[in-house]
C-alpha cells in the first residue's frame, strides 16, 4: 500500500531525544512515508540518527523563523498529507485506524485534522491539548517567526476534522522547568521583539496586533507578566479589526481571573461578549471567575454544556481543565453523579493523572467491576495507565486495575468528526 501521509521535523541538536521519535514513526507502518528532517544546524550527531533510521536529511539553516524552517521541511515532502512533529515527540497510532481516518478526510474533503497532543512528565499525562498536527500541503502552510500556526495559503477558513485518541494521538516529553527549556523561552521571547520591531516598521495594524500577541505569550512564558499584559492591552487599543484583537481580550480576561482581579474581569468580559466571542470559552472564563469566588454552585452552572471553548483564532483548547472544574465544583456540591462523570472521562478519555482517588470514594458501595468497565467504555486509549494508578488504592482499587487489564483491545473507530 502506498504511503498517504508524510512525517516532516525540524531538529537541532536532537540526538537524546530523536531515536525514539523516529521509532515511533516506523511503528505506524506503511500508512507514513519515510520521514522529511530538516535540520537548522546540529553539531552532534542528529543527521547521521536521522539518515541512519531511513529520513530524507535536508541540512538546512536558522533564521530565527519557526515558520520558514517548518515550511522548508514540508517542501520536502511528496504526498498529499503531511504529519508535523517534533523530535521530543512520540506518535501513538494503528497504522490501520490512521489510513482509514486520513482516506475518510479526504472522501469528506477535509484540509486539516486535530489530534491530541498529551503532555507527558515523568511517565504521567499532566495535560492534553489539541493541536492541527495533520494537513495538506498543498492548501496549508505555517505563519509566524515565533508561536508559528497553520492557516490556509492565500487565506480563507481551512475545513477541519478531528481525530479520536483512539486513533491517533502524540505524546510531548515534557522538559519541565529546565536549563534548555529556559533557554528556548529566551530564544522566543528575542524572535517575539524582532517581530514586533518589522510590523511596527509597516502599517498593516493587524499584523502588529499578531506580533504584539505572541510577544506577550513569550513575555508570560518567561514570567514577564508586567510586561505580557502591556502587549495584549496595546494589542487591543489599535483598532485591528482582526481576529488577535479578540484573541488579546480573551488573554487578558484569563489573566485578570488568575490574578483574582474579577471586576476587570467581568467588564472584560462584557466586552468579548459583544465582539463575538466563543459562548463556550465566555462560559468556561466565567466558571473560573466563579471559582475563585468560591462559588462551586455557579460554575456548575456555567459549565452545565461541556463543550471544546474555541479562541478567537479558532483553537480548540483543551476540554479536559473544563471537566475537572466541573467534576471539583459537583463534588463539593454534592452533585456525585455529575462530578462521576466528568471523572471517568477525565481519567480515561483525556489520561490525566490523579483523581483516581476520587472517582473511587464518588463510586461509593458500587461493585468496583462496574467502574472499571465505564472508564473502558469511555475510552481505551490510557488504559495502562489508569490501571496503574487504580493498582495502588486499596482492594477496590486493585479490582479495578485487574478488570481494565483484562479489557479487549481498541476497536476500530469511524475516522474524522468535523470541527477543529
Amino acid at each position: 500500500m502506498e504511503p498517504l501521509v508524510t512525517p516532516v521535523m525540524i531538529v537541532r541538536d536532537e540526538e537524546h531525544y530523536l531515536p525514539g521519535a523516529l521509532e515511533s514513526l516506523r511503528a505506524a507502518g506503511p500508512v507514513l512515508a519515510a520521514p522529511c528532517v530538516y535540520d537548522t544546524g546540529s553539531v552532534d550527531t542528529t543527521r547521521e540518527i536521522a539518515a541512519a533510521a531511513g529520513a530524507t536529511v535536508q541540512q538546512g539553516y536558522w533564521d530565527d523563523d519557526f515558520a520558514r524552517a517548518r515550511n522548508a521541511s514540508i517542501a520536502m515532502a511528496d504526498t498529499a498529507w503531511i504529519l508535523w512533529i517534533d523530535a521530543d515527540e512520540l506518535l501513538v497510532t494503528d497504522g490501520a485506524l490512521l489510513r482509514r481516518a486520513v482516506e475518510l478526510a479526504d472522501a469528506e474533503g477535509m484540509d486539516a485534522l486535530v489530534i491530541e497532543v498529551d503532555d507527558v512528565r515523568n511517565g504521567s499525562v499532566v495535560n492534553t491539548a489539541p493541536s492541527m498536527r495533520l494537513f495538506r500541503p498543498a492548501v496549508a502552510g505555517f505563519r509566524n517567526r515565533i508561536h508559528e500556526s497553520v492557516h490556509r495559503i492565500g487565506g480563507g477558513k481551512l475545513q477541519v476534522g478531528r481525530l479520536p485518541c483512539e486513533a491517533v494521538r502524540i505524546e510531548h516529553l515534557s522538559y519541565g522547568a529546565t536549563e534548555k527549556a529556559e533557554v528556548r523561552a529566551e530564544r522566543n521571547l528575542r524572535i517575539a521583539e524582532l517581530e514586533v520591531e518589522a510590523r511596527r516598521a509597516g502599517s498593516d495594524l493587524d499584523l502588529l496586533c499578531e506580533a504584539l500577541v505572541n510577544r506577550g505569550r513569550s513575555r508570560a512564558l518567561n514570567g514577564d507578566d508586567e510586561g505580557a499584559e502591556v502587549d495584549l492591552r496595546e494589542a487591543r487599543s489599535l483598532g485591528s479589526t482582526g481576529s488577535f484583537a479578540l484573541y488579546a481580550g480573551e488573554l487578558l480576561a484569563d489573566r485578570y481571573i488568575e490574578q483574582e482581579r474579577i471586576a476587570e474581569a467581568t467588564a472584560l468580559l462584557r466586552d468579548l461578549r459583544a465582539e463575538g466571542a466563543d459562548p463556550s470559552l465566555l462560559a468556561w472564563l466565567t466558571a473560573q471567575a466563579f471559582a475563585k469566588a468560591g462559588r462551586p454552585d455557579a460554575v456548575v452552572r456555567c459549565l452545565a454544556q461541556v463543550t471544546p471553548p474555541h479562541t478567537a483564532l479558532g483553537e480548540a483548547l483543551s476540554v479536559a481543565p473544563v471537566l475537572q472544574a466541573r467534576m471539583l465544583a459537583a463534588a463539593e456540591v454534592g452533585e456525585t453523579e455529575v462530578a462521576l462523570g466528568d471523572a471517568v472521562e477525565l481519567i480515561a478519555r483525556h489520561g490525566v493523572y490523579g483523581f483516581a482517588r476520587l472517582a473511587l470514594l464518588l463510586w461509593g458501595d458500587r461493585p468496583a467491576e462496574g467502574l472499571a468497565d465505564r472508564m473502558a467504555g469511555a475510552s481505551q486509549a490510557h488504559l495502562e495507565q489508569v490501571a496503574e494508578e487504580f493498582s495502588g488504592l486499596g482492594e477496590a482499587g486493585q479490582v479495578v486495575a485487574k478488570r481494565l487489564s483484562r479489557c479487549s483491545a481498541v476497536e476500530p473507530v469511524e475516522g474524522p468528526s468535523a470541527g477543529g
